[in-house]
């Protein structure tokens, strides 16, 4: 569903039944460490904010979750009731995180 990079070149990938997965330094795809804490396996949506180092995960459920990419956590999670289902990310040049919902 949808593909990013970060600021070291690995390759975010998001899938909408198996969560979130990464491309290792060695070209080997793993899933993501903190997967659980994502609040659901459907991913839509990823952006990446290279000045804050955080990559933003848009789900079909959970809202937007924030991830700190190095070290594989799970930051913080946007998600307001109405807001649950993510269907686009976007980062502007003053670094403000756009997110487009259903509702």
């Amino acid at each position: 569903m949808a593909v990013t990079t970060d600021k070291r070149g690995t390759v975010w990938i998001g899938t909408y039944q198996d969560g979130l997965f990464y491309l290792d330094a060695d070209g080997i795809i793993r899933h993501f460490q903190d997967q659980t804490n994502l609040g659901t396996e459907r991913i839509r949506t990823l952006a990446y904010d290279a000045s804050r180092d955080r990559l933003y995960v848009g789900t079909h459920g959970a809202g937007t979750v924030i991830v700190d990419p190095l070290r594989q956590k799970v930051i913080s999670q946007l998600a307001r009731k109405d807001d649950l289902w993510v269907s686009s990310l976007y980062i502007d040049n003053f670094t403000r995180l756009w997110i487009g919902t259903y509702n």
